[in-house]
């Protein structure tokens, strides 16, 4: 097993898709919006690309996540495996259909750093609006969460489990051109909160274990995040509204003219696709932003080419250099675009002078 370096690697996080394949269709996802070839990656090129990647202390973070259902590669496993097997920390995005108790206990095997579950279902309506499959009912769906949770807490597993609602925000619902009410229902959604915090502590005080420091964690759907029990974790999280917008197809759209973004001006994170594109964006669900593919070159070399340094270059100036940053940065309406721009200008100067002190 490779040793984690000591060093700040080059990325904080990088996006690696397993599979654009998804058993659901979410209201509040462009999955079914995709042009590009549904795919799975292959096994080999997963493992080459992790190695590059460990090698050369790109990050210390992988996490197996853009578009798709990632519990639907057949290798999975493995691949988690694998990866923390090179020194990295794998983190894997489900939304949790397809767990059960073998699988959520080879999974707690593998040695994942994170397992975080896309539930954001706060009643029956959220759910239906995911399209699931058919044999899969609302309450069958949460329970195979509290199983995972009582995997979980029958076990000696490191891994951290975060569980994903959607939240509110005054200032950043104005920005959301659609309905969302279903998805961030603050009594439904700390309904639901509260039915995994008690099924939570009753299993674990049934294992024998000290509750008392968790019992007296208090719930709600403003905080981002709530330990429930050791490395048990229920988190909420704003809408992406710009996937609302693409979903939406809106036949005017304000594009933006300026604006900030962390992924490459910051060095915070970039993608890989199931096919093995590199792309700039870990929204980047059709696979727009692309820059080579890993089938071409190595991931260190594409990392260096004249394009990445001309994206950065107009990050730098504030500037988005593509169609898709500019759809990401701006909004439906013309004042909110504005308003969104500015805003992500603030938050990229004040993220450079952290990291400047850093």
């Amino acid at each position: 097993m490779n040793q984690k370096k000591t060093a700040a690697p080059r990325f904080r996080i990088i996006h690696m898709e397993l599979t654009n394949v998804c058993n659901f269709e979410c209201d509040f996802c462009p999955s079914a919006h995709q042009t590009r070839k549904r795919v799975f990656m292959e096994t080999e090129l997963a493992k080459d690309i992790i190695s590059e990647i460990a090698e050369h202390h790109l990050s210390d973070y992988i996490s197996f996540h853009i578009m798709g259902e990632p519990l639907l590669h057949k290798d999975v496993l493995e691949l988690c495996h694998f990866a923390e097997e090179q020194g990295l920390s794998a983190v894997l995005f489900t939304n949790g259909a397809l767990l059960n108790e073998e699988l959520n206990t080879k999974l707690l095997a593998t040695g994942l750093a994170r397992l975080e579950v896309s539930f954001r279902s706060p009643n029956e309506l959220a759910f239906i609006q995911k399209s699931p499959p058919s044999s899969l009912t609302f309450e069958a769906y949460k329970d195979k969460v509290k199983g995972l949770i009582s995997s979980k807490l029958d076990s000696d597993s490191y891994t951290e489990i975060r569980i994903h609602f959607f939240k509110k925000s005054k200032l950043f619902d104005s920005f959301c051109p659609v309905d969302t009410r279903h998805l961030t229902n603050r009594q439904d959604n700390l309904s639901i909160m509260n039915e995994f915090q008690t099924h939570c502590l009753t299993m674990a005080k049934r294992l024998g274990k000290d509750i008392s420091k968790y019992q007296a964690v208090s719930l709600s759907p403003s905080r981002d995040a709530a330990e429930i029990f050791d490395r048990i974790y229920l988190c909420c999280q704003r809408l992406i509204y710009f996937y609302l917008t693409e979903c939406s197809r809106y036949s005017s759209y304000s594009k933006a003219f300026f604006g900030s973004c962390d992924t490459f001006r910051n060095q915070s994170d970039f993608g890989i696709l199931a096919n093995g594109d590199v792309t700039t964006c870990c929204l980047d669900y059709n696979g727009e932003n692309v820059i080579d593919n890993v089938r071409n070159k190595k991931l260190v070399d594409i990392l260096e080419t004249d394009q990445v340094k001309s994206i950065i270059k107009h990050f730098n100036r504030y500037h988005p250099p593509t169609d898709l940053c500019r759809r990401c940065l701006g909004n439906p309406n013309v004042f909110f675009s504005l308003s969104k721009q500015a805003y992500s200008i603030f938050q990229g100067f004040a993220k450079s002078i952290e990291k400047g002190r850093d």
